[in-house]
C-alpha cells in the first residue's frame, strides 16, 4: 500500500524499474522485427527471391512483442496506482 505521503514502497518501485527494463529490450527487439521484414520485402522487390514467409513471421512477432509490451505496461500502471505488487503468475 503506498505511505501517507504517495511515495513508492522500494519493492513496488525495484519491480516497476525491472518491468520498465524488461520494456525496453522488448522495444529493441520490435524494432529488430521491423528492421528485418523491411530489409526482406526490399531483397523480394530486387528479385532476389520471395520471403512472404519470413515477412509474415516477423510481422507477426512484432504483434506479439507489442502485446507483451502494453500488458507489461498495465501492469506497471496498477502497481504505481496501488502502491502494491501484484500477486504472482
Amino acid at each position: 500500500m503506498k505511505d501517507l505521503l504517495g511515495g513508492i514502497p522500494p519493492d513496488v518501485q525495484a519491480e516497476v524499474d525491472r518491468l520498465n527494463q524488461k520494456i525496453a529490450e522488448l522495444e529493441e527487439q520490435v524494432r529488430d522485427c521491423d528492421r528485418r521484414a523491411r530489409e526482406l520485402m526490399e531483397r523480394e522487390a530486387a528479385g532476389e527471391g520471395v520471403f512472404a514467409s519470413e515477412v509474415f513471421q516477423q510481422k507477426q512477432r512484432k504483434m506479439m512483442l507489442t502485446t507483451e509490451i502494453q500488458h507489461l505496461k498495465v501492469r506497471i500502471n496498477h502497481m504505481l496506482l496501488t502502491g502494491e505488487l501484484p500477486p504472482k503468475e
